[in-house]
């Protein structure tokens, strides 16, 4: 296994080791060398609908599960089976995060950030934590403004 992390944090980058992110506590799991109790589950699965970083992580860990079992001609279809399951989660996701952020960018500029966060509670908080999103509400904000000065 010890090659199969490298190959995953050659993939994925050594940042997602630390916290917040999840990815150590999955390759544990996906291992079997760990369990975990209900309530620590669903941290996870809470951290996984969050963050794009390790639901990309973990699907190129079940990516190089997929092709240690066929090397060792294991059955594939689990970690396939979850590797396309977690890849249309991640799609719908990935959908619902652009929708709330174009809404979020439309109500700043109809009633300021303060009433945007207000209304948004939990993805202000996001915001404040994530520089990506942050960057990301930035030049949609910026080009709802281009477009209306434009249009």
């Amino acid at each position: 296994m010890k090659e199969d992390k490298a190959t995953v944090m050659s993939e994925v980058g050594p940042e997602l080791l630390e916290p917040p992110h999840i990815l150590s506590v999955l390759m544990e799991l996906f291992a079997g060398d760990r369990q975990q109790a209900l309530a620590q589950q669903e941290q996870l699965f809470a951290h996984l609908a969050a963050c794009h970083y390790c639901r990309t992580a973990a699907m190129v860990l079940l990516g190089v599960a997929q092709e240690y079992d066929r090397i060792n001609n294991d059955p594939e279809e689990v970690a396939h089976d979850l590797l396309v399951r977690l890849a249309n989660i991640d799609r719908k996701l990935e959908a619902h995060r652009y929708e709330r952020l174009g809404v979020y960018a439309e109500t700043i500029l109809a009633k300021g950030r303060d009433e945007a966060a207000a209304l948004f509670p939990d993805l202000a908080a996001h915001l404040s934590a994530c520089a990506d999103c942050r960057l990301m509400l930035e030049e949609t904000v910026a080009f709802i403004i281009e477009a209306e000065n434009t249009g």
